[in-house]
Parts: structure tokens; sequence; C-alpha cells
């Protein structure tokens, strides 16, 4: 694959990652507004879902699709079914997980997650189309480490604990747990991609599947908290603005990226990209006060970090592993290791 075409895909991701720290910023004003984290999750997987109908409408009638809407290619194992319902879990823990360990706590395992599941993934040939096998070379190490230490210096002034010692280690094992989730969902997606007539209803499941656990999980927490009424005094007289609710459509640039993406990158490449991205991105939304935030200005330490983690996403493809025009992705269920004779692609 050509420089050219590495450079593009990588700074996709990095746009990838940018709109992952403006979505967690979006989704976390409004929950505080509303009062209900959980309600800004469920509006965001709402409008998110709304703007992918229109979508796969005017592909369906655009496109040569012949009108064919969630016709599966054969049977799907049924993980295939709730990408969506990771996505929520995921949204979820970013809410409530930091109020115990902190940002910078959570933030650290919460990576160490998704890059470890991200390599798994390319290791055992999932996570690039035609199943092909990236493997762990000093160079891609390097970067992962690199990477970790750069997220560490990016998050060192924030760092604190706020459990005791017991709860603590069991908050950064589901913050490490939580992580690969991430990674999962977006093998999820990548593999009901291949069964669905177009990447885009493959989008559009995913949101689907998690608008309903969200509506699920926000019910369950109306109930628990006071039930209408208690919803309608946290919420009446919010200050609401229009950017607040872009959460649902900045999340569709996130899941079509990771859909299209790690396919030819790998995805421990398209993580690191999309990391480095939410990195740089949040911390210029710190630096400004972005969305009423207070301001939180760069230290040297965070700076370096950043640019660590870049330097990263930009060592992670040296020498690129993906040099050939990537294949349709393997069902899930048909996942097996490769053979001498096996075509190979990125």
């Amino acid at each position: 694959m050509e420089i050219r075409t590495v450079a593009i895909l990588t700074t996709l991701s990095l746009t990838c990652g940018i709109c992952v720290s403006l979505q967690a910023t979006c989704n976390a004003t409004l929950g505080a507004r509303l009062g209900y984290p959980t309600l800004a999750t469920l509006i965001s997987f709402l409008i998110g879902w709304i703007v992918l109908c229109i979508l796969v409408v005017v592909e369906a009638r655009c496109l040569p699709l012949s009108g064919r809407f969630l016709s599966w290619k054969q049977r799907p194992a049924w993980p295939q079914l709730i990408p969506g319902v990771l996505g929520v879990l995921f949204v979820t823990a970013t809410v409530y997980l930091p109020i115990y360990l902190g940002f910078g706590l959570f933030y650290t395992f919460l990576v160490v997650g998704q890059m470890a599941a991200a390599v798994v993934a390319d290791v055992n040939g999932w996570g690039v189309a035609g199943g092909q096998k990236i493997p762990l070379k000093w160079t891609r190490g390097l970067a992962l480490f690199l990477a970790v230490v750069g997220c560490l210096l990016s998050v060192m002034d924030s760092l604190h604990v706020s459990s005791p010692f017991e709860y603590t280690l069991l908050y950064c094992v589901i913050a490490l747990a939580i992580g690969s989730t991430s990674t999962t969902q977006s093998l999820l997606n990548r593999q009901a991609a291949a069964l669905l007539p177009s990447k885009f209803q493959a989008c559009w499941w995913s949101f689907s599947t998690g608008l309903v656990a969200a509506g699920v999980v926000f019910c369950v927490h109306v109930a628990i908290s006071g039930g209408g009424s208690a919803l309608e005094r946290t919420i009446h007289g919010a200050s609401l603005r229009w950017e607040l609710f872009t959460g649902g459509p900045l999340g569709i640039v996130f899941v079509a990226g990771a859909i299209f993406i790690p396919e030819i990158l790998g995805s421990s490449a398209h993580t690191v990209a999309v990391i480095s991205g939410n990195l740089l991105s949040s911390a210029l939304t710190d630096h400004f006060g972005a969305f009423d935030f207070k301001p939180r200005l760069l230290t040297p330490t965070r700076i370096a970090g950043v640019l660590l983690v870049i330097f990263s996403a930009a060592l992670m493809q040296w020498p690129s592993e993906c040099r050939r025009r990537p294949l349709e992705p393997q069902p899930l269920g048909d996942l097996k290791p490769l053979t001498e004779s096996s075509p190979t692609s990125s």
C-alpha cells in the first residue's frame, strides 16, 4: 500500500479519535445539564439512529443495492447482532468510573485494554480483511509501549483515587475490560458489515441495538432514582444548546471509521491513531475551556504525552504491514487460522 494511502487513512483515524473526544464531551455536558447521564446516552443514540435511517434510505436509492435492507448473506452468529450494546456499555462506563478512579487512572487502563484487544485481533487475523495476520514485530511493540507511556504522561496531572484499594483494583479491572469491549465492538461491526448489503447498514444495525440497550438502561435508572416525577424535576429548566445534541452524528463517524479503516490499516494501528486524535482533541478542549468546562491549561508533560502518542501512531506504520488490496472479512463464526495456501490481503 502506498505511503499516501497510509497517511490518508491514518488521518481519518485521527479524525475518528477527535470525534470520539467531542462526542464524550457533548454527552457528558448534556447529561450534567439534564441531571441524567443515561438520558444523554439515549438521546445520542436516538439522534444518530435517525441520521443513519436517512443515510441508508438515500444509499439504497442512489446505489445499486436493489432496495435490499438488512438482508443477511447468511445466518449471523449472535454476537454480530449486539455490537451496539457494547457501545452503550462503553459510554456508560466512561460516565461513572472516572468518579471513583479519576479520569487519569481510568483512561490509562481504558487505553491499555483497547490496545491489547487490538493487538490480539491483528495477531489472530481478525482485524484485517481477508484474515491476514499482522505479527507483533519490534516496531509495533515499541509503538504500543510508547503509546501507553504517552497516555500516562498526558493524564499525569489528573491522577487521583477516591476509593479503597480493593475497590480501586476492581474498578481498574473493569476499565481494562471496557477498553477491550471497544475494540471488540469494532470487530463485530466489521463482521456484520461483511454479511449486510452495505457498511452503512451495519452502522444502522449497531446504532439500533445500541438504542434499544440505552433505552433499557435509562428506564432502569429512572425506576431506581424515583420514577418519572424525579426525572421531570431534574430536567425542568435545563439550559440546553444545539451543539450538545451532536453526540449521535459524531458517534456515526467513529463507528463508520471502525468498520472501514481497520480492514486496511489493522486494528492496532487504527486504535493508536484514534487514541492520538482523542488525546489531541481533549487537550485542546481542556485548554480553551470548551463547552463551559473549567479551562485546564496545557502542561509540558501533557504536551509531551500527546506528541509521544502521535509519534507512536506513525511508528505503527513503519514498515507498513498492509500492502495488498483488502478482501471481504470472514464471518465471525468462520474465523480460522490461515493455511499456507490461503489467500492473504490487508
